[in-house]
């Protein structure tokens, strides 16, 4: 069915996996934002008033949104405000996301409390949190659902928006090293952050010669460098996917000039190039790749279906008769963890659970069930570019998405009836270059690779895993966004 389609309606099915998490980042995390013009590093907390600064948000040149920070005393507390508008070419489709956070802080800078909110054209939500003791105690609430969870922390996490004040006051200077804990609300994930002050140097910005600070940012991999003015501005931010930010009046940021112009396509502009046009992709069942510019052993490459040799990676599709069924559920508990429920993965849900009986319809064999439930996303799900936090029961009851939304809906489901089941992302070949996409694997006496977005059982062995995990656990993939390198050696 799916080689019927014509390329170019197929191609809209797809979508980078990581596209929403990646934006949100960048729009975050602005960790060096000013505050003041003159903000006196020694005097810190004492020069905070209120006061909002402007950067315009760059794509390969063309402006593709804005960022705006403001700071407010409030008592004996202080307040920071972050909000964000983009507008994406997403896959031929425009996409418009803001995100908007306000934190608040003690005097020296912990964190009380958050509010974020995250707008796309189809989803909704938006995550509060209160530090509590040990815990940080959060309320996430989406069009059709709210959920409470409770964190344990040593620490009391930064967030984006309260960092840069804290290293303000510690100050800047040549060798600094800032290593600090740090909350993503996008993913729901703690980690520390990495800022690191490499010295002074000259830059022309606006025509002038300017003498900044030169920070490095470092995030799972992933680095960006900022340049900071004598004065603490933030005047430049680079090295995120070919974003870019810099500083702007607010005239500058609001012109809609910016909005009526063709934008760069995202999808396409952090797709991976191969050397040769691999025919009837959905088809190949061997694929042998040489792979440059990625820190092999960081990533999930060598099990089951792939196995590498030094920098030579084989992809092999999984024959039918090469696993084993079971009856449901899934008893030994060696892949237990494979069959929990998570913040956005609600395989417990009694909505989740009473859909996957009924696609099942009693059925107790797993891989019959989990063909089943494969079959149904694929043609419930409406095919769309999506900008969300993939949330299996939004998916649900919308039943829109692209990859991640299909993966997290089958995710919820085969769990639901006792198949172990993971999400794995990476690259799939689609019409002369590999995108990044996302799709489950299931426990049948061996992981077998399936596709509920090209309805494939298994997937073909155009699709190379980078990384098997939660959306903690695949942001590390951004660290190599725009550096990977494939060629093809072989496929068949």
């Amino acid at each position: 069915m799916l080689e019927k389609m014509n390329k170019g309606r197929l191609i809209q099915f797809l979508i980078l996996f990581f596209c929403l998490v990646m934006v949100v980042l960048l729009i975050q995390k602005n960790y060096l934002k000013p505050i003041d013009d003159h903000l006196s590093y020694a005097t810190g907390v004492d020069a905070l008033e209120k006061h909002e600064e402007w950067l315009g948000i760059y794509l390969k040149g063309e402006k593709v949104g804005y960022s705006t920070t403001k700071t407010r005393r409030a008592g004996d507390c202080f307040e920071f405000f972050e909000d964000s508008l983009m507008v994406l070419n997403m896959l031929g489709t425009k996409q418009r996301i803001e995100s908007k956070i306000k934190s608040v802080v003690n005097q020296d800078y912990s964190l009380r409390l958050f509010d974020f909110s995250l707008l796309s054209d189809r989803i909704t939500f938006s995550l509060h949190g209160v530090v509590n003791g040990t815990t940080l105690d959060l309320i996430m609430v989406s069009e059709k659902n709210k959920t409470q969870l409770f964190f344990p922390i040593k620490d009391v996490p930064f967030l984006s928006n309260t960092l840069k004040p804290y290293i303000l006051k510690k100050g800047l200077v040549k060798g600094k090293r800032f290593i600090l804990p740090f909350f993503d609300p996008s993913t729901l994930s703690f980690r520390d952050i990495t800022i690191e002050v490499l010295g002074k140097e000259k830059i022309l910005f606006s025509g002038q010669e300017i003498i900044v600070f030169k920070l490095k940012e470092s995030f799972e991999g992933i680095e960006t460098l900022a340049f900071v003015s004598e004065a603490g501005e933030v005047l430049k931010e680079e090295g995120l996917l070919g974003l870019t930010l810099i500083k702007e009046t607010q005239e500058q940021a609001l012109s809609g000039e910016w909005m009526k112009k063709e934008k760069p396509d995202f999808a396409f502009a952090n797709a991976v190039p191969v050397n040769v046009s691999i025919k009837n992709a959905r088809s190949v069942k061997v694929l042998e790749v040489r792979i440059t510019n990625l820190p092999l052993d960081g990533f999930d490459l060598n099990e089951g279906r792939q196995s590498r040799q030094s920098n030579i990676l084989k992809v092999r599709q999984e024959e039918p008769g090469s696993w084993e069924t079971f009856s449901l559920p899934y008893r030994d508990g060696d892949l237990k963890k494979y069959l929990q429920p998570t913040p956005l993965i609600q395989s417990t849900d009694e909505r989740i659970i009473t859909q996957a009986k009924n696609i099942a319809r009693d059925n107790g064999d797993a891989e019959t069930t989990a063909r089943k439930l494969l079959q149904w996303v694929f043609s419930t799900i409406k095919k769309k570019p999506t900008l969300s936090i993939p949330n299996a029961l939004e998916v649900l009851a919308l039943k829109v998405g692209d990859c991640n939304e299909h993966t997290a809906l089958f995710t919820a489901l085969s769990r639901s009836l006792g198949i172990p089941t993971r999400i794995c992302v990476g690259l799939v070949y689609l019409k002369d270059k590999f995108y990044y996409h996302s799709w489950p694997e299931i426990y049948l006496g061996r992981w077998v690779a399936i596709d509920p977005t090209f309805n494939q059982f298994p997937a073909d062995a155009a699709h190379i895993r980078l990384v098997i995990g939660e959306l903690s656990d695949q942001i590390k993939i951004l660290s190599v966004v725009n550096k990977i390198k494939l060629e093809v050696l072989e496929y068949s």
